[in-house]
């Protein structure tokens, strides 16, 4: 009578929720394994409610890690293939980099507002473009350290609007002084250097974000499969 019916144990296969079919002796004895044994009747090890109530809930928070691990690594990898690839197709047109430059891949800097698990795949993406920069090692450090900050602050804004600052002000303050150092060195030039690339790079950046971006984050929930995303 202290024994209860278990056919069910929870496993995922392929990232997914499934259920899989086992003899009740299998489970008690996982359960047992896991929660310890409590002796029963008749002497032998079994288990009580309270050890199968731990399990399942266990069981479910783990599902419940593992789903929300799924969600990060994919949205993460996407961001990032998708944030590269428009920044080279962008470099085609003279876009990308440079003082005056318009980088569309700006855009999804503000899909941490919706997706706060795509900043690392920002900053990953930003790294990868920056590989092919003429400015070298100093703007894939500094230029991709610039947008992964930007990122990670657009999670934490509470409005759209809001939320496209981060990358303005990032780029004007990190990736104009890149540039500035670029063709003035650290001599007399470099503050005026500074001043100019910063205001092109900034009306650049208000392009990409304070228009496209901002209308890139009004539209993606009204699209059903990140609809599902927000409400997961």
């Amino acid at each position: 009578a202290d024994h209860f019916q278990c056919d069910m144990l929870f496993s995922v296969l392929d990232g997914r929720r499934r259920y899989r079919k086992i003899q009740t002796a299998q489970c008690f004895a996982q359960i047992a394994a896991c929660e310890g044994a409590t002796r029963d009747r008749s002497g032998d090890d079994g288990i009580d409610q309270a050890a199968a109530d731990r399990f399942f809930a266990d069981a479910r928070a783990h599902l419940a890690w593992k789903a929300a691990g799924a969600k990060v690594a994919v949205l993460g990898e996407a961001t990032a293939a998708a944030y590269a690839a428009l920044s080279l197709l962008g470099a085609v047109f003279g876009l990308t980099f440079g003082p005056i430059q318009v980088r569309f891949s700006e855009a999804l800097c503000l899909l941490p507002f919706l997706f706060p698990e795509t900043a690392w795949g920002l900053g990953v993406g930003c790294l990868i473009a920056n590989l092919f920069s003429p400015y070298g090692a100093l703007d894939i450090v500094v230029g991709s350290l610039s947008t992964l900050i930007a990122a990670l602050l657009t999670a934490r804004c509470r409005s759209p609007w809001t939320a496209a600052l981060p990358p303005v002000v990032c780029n004007m303050v990190l990736v104009g002084a890149v540039l500035a150092y670029e063709t003035a060195g650290t001599s007399a030039a470099f503050w005026p250097a500074y001043g100019l690339n910063a205001l092109t790079v900034g009306l650049g950046e208000a392009v990409a974000c304070l228009v496209l971006g901002v209308l890139l984050v009004k539209q993606l929930p009204k699209i059903p499969y990140f609809r599902n995303r927000l409400a997961s």
